[in-house]
């Protein structure tokens, strides 16, 4: 399933788990696919009323800061507007017709619809957003899944000057017991749970408007603004055979440069005033096999331009089981890390296409400093 490699991939390639770690189903998700066999079984021959397209990773679409509309997204708004209005046997019906994908598409499609509703100023497609919610079976779902959707979609409604607590407490009316629980639950949460930050995002100006990007949990307090300088390195991934997204308040795990001077890291590493991580994923074009494949780069702000410069000699020396090319300008360094992630495959990059890359790194980190 396209959603199931999509949390294979986040659980396997997660940056800030120093790369090394297992791949780990949560139990969530396990539960949901237990679920999900049995619905199959019971539910023999049903047909799905959604669109047969999905989002697609390779394309961008899960990026909610350079968001753009799809015909998708127009479908599916179609589909909401008949389930409103279906009776609550033919919702049934629809429902029992889905597929555990077909339910993280709707979630994803209400993520899409928070940001689309902001940048057009149309709470209607934040309604929708929530009755994509409302048509999910949560025993098919990992429920965290749901919430982060609901938050995203209860933002832009509040963002816009809506009652949002209306229009979710009138869509858990269409909801199975448990969805409309988590629904109404979102309206009697604190208000400080209900800002964008508790869903992990921060609201950032694109060119195409308003869009939001990941925030980590690091503390984040760099001097000088590096959100620019990791726009300016996701263009230049982008323009390669990488689609990438950026994580604000993330950080430099020590393990991407352990072997040579592991004190000298350490201590440059706790100077750092703030971190982004740039991950890209290659094209499938490009490789087969694209799960296997990371390209990753981390950002930092260190405490002085002798740290930038100590990690930078230091990311010169060649690791053992990873790629990295290293950049430093004033008191900013970034590493980029290439590798395999599975065994028996190999890495798509190797230390001499890296060095494709060396330029326009260095160029980034220049531009912010000059």
């Amino acid at each position: 399933m396209r959603f199931l490699l999509k949390l294979l991939n986040l659980a396997s390639l997660s940056p800030d788990d120093g790369g090394r770690g297992q791949v780990v189903l949560g139990q969530g998700v396990a539960d949901a696919r237990e679920a999900e066999r049995r619905h199959r079984l019971s539910h023999p021959g049903v047909t799905s009323p959604m669109p047969a397209d999905r989002f697609k990773e390779w394309r961008g679409d899960y990026d909610l800061f350079d968001l753009e509309p799809l015909p998708l997204d127009a479908e599916i708004r179609e589909l909401c507007h008949r389930f409103r209005e279906a009776s609550v046997q033919e919702q049934c019906v629809m429902r029992d017709g889905m597929s555990m994908d077909d339910f993280y598409t709707l979630l994803t499609f209400g993520r899409r619809a928070s940001v689309q509703a902001i940048r057009s100023e149309d709470t209607s497609i934040a309604d929708d957003g929530l009755i994509a919610i409302a048509m999910v079976d949560m025993s098919r779902i990992d429920h965290r899944d749901a919430t982060m959707s609901l938050g995203l979609l209860d933002h832009a409604l509040q963002r816009l000057g809506a009652n949002a607590n209306e229009r979710i407490e009138e869509v858990s009316r269409q909801a199975l017991p448990e969805i409309a629980e988590v629904l109404v639950r979102q309206t009697k949460r604190p208000p400080g749970h209900r800002r964008l930050s508790a869903c992990c995002y921060e609201e950032f100006e694109s060119t195409k408007g308003i869009g939001f990007v990941r925030r980590g949990v690091e503390d984040y307090a760099p001097l000088s603004d590096l959100f620019p300088v990791a726009l300016d390195i996701k263009t230049f991934i982008n323009s390669d055979c990488y689609r990438s997204n950026i994580k604000i308040a993330s950080s430099l795990p020590s393990v991407w440069l352990q072997g040579h001077d592991d004190a000298a890291v350490s201590k440059a590493l706790e100077s750092a005033t703030g971190g982004v991580t740039i991950d890209g994923r290659i094209l499938p074009e490009k490789d087969s096999d694209p799960f296997a494949q990371q390209l990753t780069v981390f950002l930092i702000e260190t405490g002085s331009e002798a740290f930038a410069n100590e990690l930078l000699a230091i990311s010169e020396v060649p690791a053992a089981w990873h790629l990295r090319l290293g950049a430093a300008s004033g008191n900013l360094f970034a590493l980029m890390v290439a590798r395999s992630v599975r065994e028996g495959v190999d890495a798509f990059e190797t230390a001499e296409s890296l060095q494709r890359f060396k330029a326009p790194l260095q160029h980034a980190l220049v531009r912010q400093n000059s």
